[in-house]
């Protein structure tokens, strides 16, 4: 979403999502996109990438952060699987879509 690309510019660098899209067969591009919730530690969180295709947001890579019982640590993450070069507008769209969406709890409570 900050508009870097490969690794050399995505890694360690914050952004609201990444996006890694490639071949997967002759004429045929597939795509995930990694969506990073503004209600997140961190946010927008920095993430870590490889030109092999693997990302991972890392939350403490900035500062370490403390879990404790009476604070539960909540984090929302979501992919978009997409075909199809990428779109930066369109995944922008569903990044912005996934925002909107009502928090689910472990517990089974809802917020």
């Amino acid at each position: 979403s900050a508009g870097g690309v490969n690794e050399a510019g995505v890694f360690r660098k914050p952004a609201a999502w990444v996006d890694y899209s490639g071949p997967i067969a002759p004429g045929k591009i597939e795509g995930t996109a990694l969506f990073d919730h503004p209600a997140n530690p961190g946010h927008p969180a920095c993430f870590h990438v490889r030109d092999d295709g693997w990302m991972g947001a890392s939350l403490t890579l900035n500062a370490p952060l403390t879990i404790a019982p009476a604070a539960p640590l909540r984090l929302r993450y979501g992919l978009y699987v997409h075909s199809g070069a990428p779109d930066a507008a369109a995944i922008q769209a569903r990044w912005q879509a996934f925002c909107a969406l009502p928090a689910a709890a472990a517990n089974g409570r809802k917020g």
